[in-house]
């Protein structure tokens, strides 16, 4: 069986702290969470696993939610080349 397809991204999110970053990051991801029959007929989920990093910006312009990285992969997530 191959490995399930999964989506990694980085998200601008505006907050006073990391502890609200955090938060807000968990919200946003949660909201994703959806299941839907594909055209091939198969059962697509996403599922929202969670956060694991959060970084400080300077940039006061950038929009907040906004994505700023993404790709799908069909490798265990554990495998991610972020590791």
């Amino acid at each position: 069986m191959d490995d399930p397809l999964w989506e990694e991204s980085i998200v601008l999110i505006k907050a006073s702290g990391e502890d609200e970053a955090r938060s807000e990051a968990k919200r946003l991801g949660m909201a994703e969470n959806a299941s839907f029959q594909a055209v091939s007929g198969e059962l697509v989920s996403w599922k929202f696993v969670g956060v694991t990093d959060v970084h400080e910006l300077g940039e006061e312009d950038l929009k907040h939610g906004t994505e700023l990285f993404s790709r799908f992969l069909r490798v265990p997530p554990e495998a991610s080349a972020r590791t």
